[in-house]
């Protein structure tokens, strides 16, 4: 039991220490790095274009017949749109660069929360470690208790070799355990874009469990994706109104200067374009996209909320059997009894080792369960981290 009260301590440190994981890992993972340079981009994109066209400037000159002389033409001229396309095109861009910051959001929440999972994995595999060692320093004790009856006359090789067997079944599982520990240590490091990084905590991070309606609320006012989602539908709104704003006609304005015949002349230049064609069925084509937008982003609300209940549900279940296991491993705490009765000749090698193995399968079972449910509990609060 000492073990299990050894992993309940404050939990301020797994606090601290996952916190300090997970805010190396926004500084140095590369997908995170790589999606800002990408937010940015985008947003410098969608504000690009909005100004007027370039400057027209048009030189003509026609050579007459003889003695009838030259002519000579020069247009200086500037096209635009009517004046309020520029505010539509403004309002639209601020409309998209917001939703690329949610987009991001979602990329940084997806990567936060794996590597909770890992170091929640990382969590786990520690106090596996620590058992193993534990049980192999008892099986150690007993293989030389084993062989001290032997050479004593009081023991048999038999007992000798099931110790020595099932020392060796724990080194190879001491063995597997560490290649798994140097894994999740490497997919952290690769969260971590290559830099230098350990989690070596034995504590998971402790979250209050809210209410379910509260929990969906948090869900619907944090959650980036519905965010992304209710905001291609502002984005599509502003679409329609620029839309609109597209059948007003172009205008072009400007300096002509025409001379020849011994004679010259200068004027103002104006033009207008009327949209017939181009902009044809453009609104509904937007309108349309609107409504897939609404749809969409109330099948995600619908379906994200099913999944939050089922999450919550589960939840409840794993930490009720967290529980029970919890207790009753407090009740039977019998591995210095089984010490005692294998000493004191009441029970033999097979059934001490029986006896043992299946105390220590129960308690990884008990780590197991804890992990799935702490990693659940992340999952659901992950806007908490």
């Amino acid at each position: 039991m000492l073990l299990i009260f050894s992993f309940a301590g404050p939990s301020v440190f797994a606090q601290s220490e996952l916190r300090k994981v997970l805010d190396e890992i926004g500084t140095n993972n590369p997908s995170l790095n790589s999606g800002q340079y990408y937010m940015e981009a985008k947003q410098l994109e969608f504000r690009t274009g909005n100004t007027p066209d370039d400057l027209i400037v048009n030189y003509v000159f026609l050579k007459g017949a003889q003695g009838a002389g030259n002519q000579t033409e020069i247009l200086v001229a500037q096209a635009f749109d009517f004046p309020t396309v520029y505010a539509k095109r403004k309002q639209l861009a601020d409309a998209q660069s917001a939703q690329t910051e949610h987009e991001f959001e979602a990329i940084k929440s997806n990567v936060m929360q794996e590597a909770t999972k890992v170091c929640f994995e990382l969590v786990y595999l520690h106090k596996e470690q620590r058992l193993l060692e534990e049980q192999k320093v008892r099986t150690a004790k007993v293989l030389q208790q084993f062989e001290e009856r032997l050479k004593n006359g009081d023991g048999t090789k038999l007992d000798v070799g099931k110790a020595r067997l099932q020392l060796l079944d724990v080194n190879r599982s001491l063995a597997e355990n560490e290649v798994s520990i140097s894994g999740a240590q490497a997919t952290l490091l690769k969260l971590n874009g290559g830099n230098q990084i350990s989690f070596e905590d034995t504590i998971y991070q402790t979250l209050n469990m809210p209410p379910l309606d509260t929990l969906l609320e948090e869900w619907q006012s944090e959650d980036p994706i519905a965010h992304m989602l209710q905001q291609q539908s502002a984005v599509s709104e502003k679409q329609i109104a620029l839309s609109k704003s597209m059948w007003l006609p172009k205008l072009e304005a400007g300096y002509r200067h025409v001379s020849g015949f011994g004679q010259s002349f200068n004027g103002v230049h104006t033009g207008i374009s009327v949209p017939i064609w181009e902009n044809r069925n453009t609104v509904k084509l937007r309108k349309a996209e609107q409504q897939y937008s609404l749809a969409k982003a109330d099948a995600y609300s619908s379906d994200k909320s099913q999944q939050v209940k089922m999450l919550y549900d589960r939840h409840v279940i794993l930490k009720a059997t967290l529980e029970e296991y919890v207790n009753t491993l407090a009740e039977f705490r019998n591995t210095e009894l089984l010490q005692a009765s294998l000493e004191l000749g009441h029970i033999n090698a097979t059934e001490y080792f029986m006896e043992m193995n299946y105390y220590v399968d129960t308690f990884n079972n008990q780590l197991r369960i804890e992990q799935e449910y702490h990693t659940l509990v992340a999952e659901l609060l992950k806007y908490r981290l």
